[in-house]
């Protein structure tokens, strides 16, 4: 039976590291966490953008932003365009977050859609999970036909970082890993596995169809002190039924420190993998990696 090697040991993953010029935000506002994704023969990245407002009670607030960047094959920014949100009814107005965090981008049904937590629109001001299509013309980018999807039989929680997963044109997401659940696109458990290896993978990218199955990257967190955490990732393998098969041991792909893997893809015309991700919670990266080390460096769970 596979053992999980220890966090404490990551090393850095042999990648080309490209950094992101996000020039256009609103002043004020951070970019962090992209999200990158193949669609239409181009490649598109969506980054959430944020601001923190302290205020004179004690309250605070976190206002966001999205942006959706089209780019050239050096990762150039061709197209920027801030999406636009639908209206939006706020439950709470105080210590919440506004606006949809940490989006995942992906493509169903020929359409490009994004998974996406919002805090201010659960009256207990807890995230929640939010599915939005992507409407991309010539006047406007906009977050359409907006949906809120909560977990079945599960108390109200915070709600973070779901995996979305295209098997058969449906969507399915990937919940937990421990125990191992999968949800479908109502947010019913279609999977639940109780696991023997006691993992503290938490979701990252979306699902990307390779091989008769799937891959995609999570991440770990390791609390070094009350003040001070750091995140390794793993890549992680999925058979064609979603049932968790293989994974690699821990890296990081900048620095150690506070690193977000948001987004997978292919990269057009080569046999690379395409990473993005946020860097101490204020800069966007991508990384190109090689396919072949990735599928070399997975080992099974079952041996």
């Amino acid at each position: 039976m596979l053992k999980l090697i220890n966090c404490a040991s990551a090393s850095k993953l042999p990648c080309q590291v490209f950094s992101l010029d996000i020039k256009n935000i609103s002043k004020g506002y951070s970019a962090t966490n992209p999200s990158i994704c193949s669609y239409d023969n181009n490649l598109f990245v969506m980054v959430r953008a944020y601001a923190f407002t302290n205020h004179s009670k004690g309250s605070w607030n976190i206002d966001n932003k999205n942006y959706l960047l089209k780019l050239d094959r050096d990762f150039n920014s061709i197209a920027f365009d801030q999406l636009l949100y639908p209206h939006l009814e706020n439950k709470v107005f105080e210590n919440t977050s506004f606006g949809f965090e940490d989006s995942r981008i992906f493509v169903w049904n020929d359409k490009l859609w994004s998974l996406s937590t919002a805090r201010s629109l659960s009256e207990h001001n807890l995230h929640q999970m939010v599915l939005s299509e992507i409407e991309l013309n010539n006047n406007s980018t906009r977050f359409l036909n907006c949906k809120i999807i909560s977990p079945q039989s599960v108390p109200p929680r915070h709600e973070k970082n779901w995996m979305p997963a295209i098997r058969q044109n449906q969507l399915f997401f990937v919940y937990f890993h421990d125990p191992y659940i999968v949800l479908n696109s109502e947010g019913k458990a279609i999977i639940s596995i109780e696991k023997s290896i006691p993992t503290q993978f938490r979701g990252g990218a979306q699902l990307i169809p390779l091989l008769e199955g799937y891959l995609s990257v999570v991440h770990e967190v390791v609390k070094i002190n009350f003040h001070k955490k750091v995140y390794f990732h793993r890549f992680v393998f999925y058979d064609k039924s979603l049932i968790l098969k293989s994974f690699s041991d821990p890296f990081y792909l900048f620095s150690k420190g506070i690193e977000f893997v948001a987004g997978l893809c292919l990269e057009e015309g080569s046999k690379n993998l395409l990473a993005s991700f946020g860097v101490k919670d204020k800069l966007c990266k991508i990384a190109r990696i090689d396919v072949n080390y990735v599928f070399d460096s997975l080992k099974n769970i079952v041996d």
